[in-house]
């Protein structure tokens, strides 16, 4: 039905169903869905693009009219723990709804860098992991990008925090509201190993946790660009493109 990119864009993340097994051995998606999704993926394991397409299909297929008053806006917000890296995934949405002819029409104005809005009432826009700065958004959904990696700072523990911050954002979208978190896996410590702990292979929740390595979400990595690289640093490697929690404290 869509002409490329957003046609190549499926294509490219479809994942056969043995690598969708391998994924998803221990759970299995609820068919009401889910309001929190957790991705714990090695690197270039097309983390983003996944995330792109999501936020594009809420933005855009999605009617949330019925929940917003006059002047409000529903925001899919990306989240990273700087501007640049949240550009990533914003560059793919971007690309997705502008160079798509069905849909590139909803655009109203002039895309910047850091927001687009459409006609329909929704504007997708990028922030740093701050927990003040995502304050006072209608969300509809929120990408929270390598937030494994969010660390530092005065906060102990700031994914925590942001993410205190965000879910009372999306509390008048439920239940179609999602959250989504992408990470390469870092440590036993942090927002997603605590879902992972909590919620991996566990029936009947609302929360999905995928776990997969490069691999198993990019087939076109070469193996033994896998193997090398594990062979030079495995503690980190097992993380970085096996999707493994590291010992790391």
């Amino acid at each position: 039905m869509f002409s490329s990119p957003l046609c190549s864009a499926f294509r490219l993340n479809r994942l056969s169903s043995k690598s969708s097994a391998n994924a998803l051995a221990a759970q299995t998606p609820l068919a009401s869905g889910h309001v929190e999704a957790w991705l714990t993926v090695g690197r270039r394991g097309g983390k983003s693009i996944i995330l792109a397409l999501i936020a594009v299909y809420l933005a855009v297929f999605k009617s949330w009219s019925d929940r917003l008053v006059p002047g409000e806006r529903g925001t899919v917000l990306v989240i990273a723990a700087d501007r640049r890296q949240a550009r990533v995934i914003f560059r793919y949405i971007t690309a997705l709804i502008t160079e798509t002819p069905l849909i590139a029409p909803l655009v109203d104005g002039e895309a910047t860098q850091d927001r687009i809005d459409l006609t329909n009432g929704i504007s997708i826009e990028i922030s740093t992991a701050n927990f003040r700065s995502v304050r006072g958004y209608t969300l509809i959904a929120c990408l929270c990008d390598e937030i494994a990696f969010w660390m530092g700072g005065r906060l102990r523990n700031p994914d925590t925090e942001i993410l205190a911050a965000i879910r009372p954002a999306m509390t008048t979208m439920a239940p179609d509201a999602i959250l989504l978190c992408a990470s390469s896996p870092y440590a036993q410590r942090g927002a997603l190993y605590d879902a992972f702990k909590k919620h991996f292979a566990r029936t009947m929740r609302r929360y999905l946790v995928w776990k997969a390595s490069t691999q198993t979400m990019n087939p076109s990595v070469p193996p033994s660009v896998i193997d090398e690289a594990y062979e030079r640093d495995p503690g980190r490697s097992g993380g970085r493109v096996r999707g493994r929690v590291s010992n790391r404290r």
